[in-house]
């Protein structure tokens, strides 16, 4: 059987009088299914019974984590969702704690990191003087060059250097205990990150977006997504020999 995959939702107020809808982006479902996972969308519920059910968690892009989760003011007027902060922190919790694994998109590396215990740049070309981070546009999309980490996942899937596309205004700025960075700016600002023993991996870039007719002329993100739905299999089946 597939590995089954959560997707974070979203939520939309572009209802018919029928209340907030649950929302996901179908590039993110459709690399899941071409890396060969079964992807399943989150809308409520239990956390503990989805990371018991779930062989994994993606934490899709969003809006801005409320600042006071790290334990700052809103210093740029900041617009967040807290009842989305809330679903998708106390899911994380879940994961991290029964060790499965996880991957950030996006805004899905500010809330592992934020969940693990980091904090973040509340809006980078306000808080750091940025050269080379600064995007350029090809085709109308923003794009930078990012550094592998050595040793890094990131360096084995794309090598010790490679363009990413760039639609974030924030980032990583200390990392929550067990976290290391997996591939940083010229600057310094970190683009990747990956836990030194567990089994998760967050992105500040949309790899989901790199994909197929959608790359735009940049790397192919695919062996990112199989690279997390082989490491979702490999777990699996670890956990059904021990007789989960």
């Amino acid at each position: 059987m597939k590995p089954i995959i959560l997707l974070t939702h979203k939520f939309s107020n572009q209802h018919w009088g029928l209340g907030r809808s649950y929302t996901v982006e179908s590039n993110y479902c459709r690399a899941l299914i071409r890396a060969g996972a079964l992807p399943l969308v989150t809308a409520g519920g239990d956390p503990e019974e989805m990371a018991e059910m779930a062989d994994g968690v993606l934490f899709t892009g969003g809006a801005d984590i409320e600042p006071q989760r790290y334990g700052e003011s809103n210093q740029f007027d900041i617009t967040s969702d807290g009842e989305l902060d809330e679903m998708e922190l106390t899911l994380l919790k879940a994961f991290y704690a029964v060790k499965k694994p996880v991957f950030g998109i996006c805004r899905g590396i500010q809330t592992v990191n934020v969940g693990t215990g980091g904090t973040l740049y509340q809006h980078v070309p306000g808080q750091i003087t940025l050269s080379a981070h600064k995007p350029v546009y090809e085709d109308n999309d923003p794009r930078h060059l990012v550094h592998a980490v050595e040793g890094s996942s990131m360096e084995s899937l794309f090598g010790k250097e490679f363009m990413t596309n760039s639609y974030h205004h924030q980032a990583v700025k200390t990392m929550g205990p067990g976290m290391k960075a997996a591939a940083m700016t010229d600057e310094g600002l970190i683009e990747a990150i990956e836990h030194e023993s567990l089994p998760i991996l967050a992105v500040q870039w949309h790899p989901e977006r790199m994909i197929g007719e959608e790359n735009n002329a940049l790397p192919d993100m695919m062996p990112l997504f199989k690279l997390f739905t082989a490491i979702a299999k490999k777990d699996r089946d670890a956990r059904k020999g021990k007789g989960r």
